[in-house]
């Protein structure tokens, strides 16, 4: 199997794109907890599916976002990549918290 490689990003761009992934899975994670989660709404995908699973078990909501996510991360893996892999880790790990 050959990874393949995207052309190297000045450091700028890097830090840039960073903080834009930062910045977005804050403003995801504030919107759920501040408005879907408080008036008992569920949207679709994953976190609908985990909002639910939240409601019927009482698991942390971070948790199960954690998990469906890995697994969603798993199955595709081999479809990405490198460094659209790490982006996606990266966004993994910094939405649920």
């Amino acid at each position: 199997m050959t990874t393949k490689q995207h052309k190297k990003e000045k450091a700028g761009r890097l830090i840039y794109r960073y903080i834009m992934m930062l910045i977005g899975a804050s403003l995801a994670a504030v919107s759920i907890e501040l408005f879907l989660v408080p008036n008992s709404v569920i949207d679709g995908g994953i976190i609908g599916i985990s909002l639910i699973l939240v409601y019927l078990t009482k698991l942390p909501f971070s948790l199960l976002i954690i998990i469906f996510n890995l697994l969603f991360y798993i199955v595709d893996t081999n479809k990405l990549v490198v460094t659209s892999a790490f982006h996606l880790c990266l966004q993994l790990l910094l939405y649920p918290l």
